[in-house]
């Protein structure tokens, strides 16, 4: 929908969709996989005070609450812990737990796949005569959430489930304009940009052993990022005829990344990978020369 609030100064655009099927595999339980439910919407306002400063505004957002892939357990097999922990259960992790149709488990545990998206952004245009000056304002989220029971068996033989979160945020100021009686066409910025993300991750592997003889293999795995990128930049593009443009730029960029990561077993405390950091940094220098010929008006080179 789009609303002209006051005429050539005020407009506001609004828009959403919702995607919704059911699930073509199914747990013998009655849980769908591999369904889709999502919802979206989006709004932004258009503000133009004058001629000469535009200022836009939107906001987005998305809820997905879905179950999880469908998946067909093909077959079995008996290596040693399996086999050691059948001699605990009844009834024991074998090929009763396959089934005759290629969409349907006995999985009875996690079975998600969940997100919650948003972001937002603001841009700021001012017009100074040949020139414009731009900024480009922009922040996104995103919270995650899946669970998958692979086995396809109400036994815990492996279980997974992990939880995310990401937050990104970038700025932009340009200047681009016309010179030399708008035989050059050029632009000029610089970029920041800045993320941090988390990961925690829950395998759940052959639990009845646990209780039986307290042999844990059971592990969680945590995860984290912070990077950042920084670039300056310049093109421009002059005609040195009609038919001829010459085109020269250059950017420069660096980054830097940093990660930790560790691993332990949740029921007994033991320390898998104990906390790992790292972090690196890069540089470049990114040139770009061309050169434009119009033949005609159907063909360039």
């Amino acid at each position: 929908v789009n609303l002209p609030m006051v005429e050539d100064r005020l407009a506001v655009r609004l828009s959403g969709s919702t995607r919704n099927r059911d699930g073509f595999g199914q747990r013998m339980n009655g849980e769908d996989m591999g369904d889709v439910d999502s919802l979206s919407g989006r709004a932004s306002i258009l503000v133009t005070p004058n001629e000469n400063l535009e200022l836009l505004a939107a906001i987005d957002g998305s809820r997905i609450r879905e179950k999880g892939p469908a998946r067909k357990v093909l077959a079995t097999s008996q290596p040693f812990a399996i086999g050691l922990m059948n001699m605990f259960i009844d009834p024991p992790y074998d090929e009763r737990w396959l089934t005759d149709s290629d969409f349907t488990n006995y999985a009875t545990d996690g079975n998600a796949s969940e997100s919650d998206l948003w972001g937002a952004s603001f841009t700021a245009t001012w017009k100074i005569g040949d020139y414009s000056v731009k900024s480009i304002t922009a922040y996104r989220s995103n919270k995650s959430y899946y669970a998958v029971d692979p086995d396809g068996s109400p036994i815990a033989i492996i279980d997974e489930d992990a939880r995310s979160k990401q937050d990104q945020f970038s700025q932009e100021f340009q200047v681009n304009g016309v010179s030399f009686d708008d035989r050059l066409t050029w632009v000029a910025g610089v970029y920041y940009f800045t993320e941090d993300g988390k990961v925690n991750m829950t395998d759940v592997v052959l639990l009845p052993l646990y209780y039986a003889i307290g042999m844990e293999l059971n592990f969680n795995t945590n995860l984290h990022i912070d990077n950042k990128s920084y670039a300056a930049y310049a093109q421009g593009t002059y005609a040195v005829t009609d038919q001829l443009n010459l085109t020269a730029g250059i950017r420069y960029t660096y980054e830097k990344k940093y990660g930790d990561t560790y691993r332990f077993r949740p029921l007994t405390g033991e320390i898998l990978i104990p906390f790992t950091s790292g972090k690196e940094n890069w540089e470049a220098f990114s040139p770009r020369v061309g050169v434009e010929y119009r033949w005609n008006d159907d063909i360039m080179t």
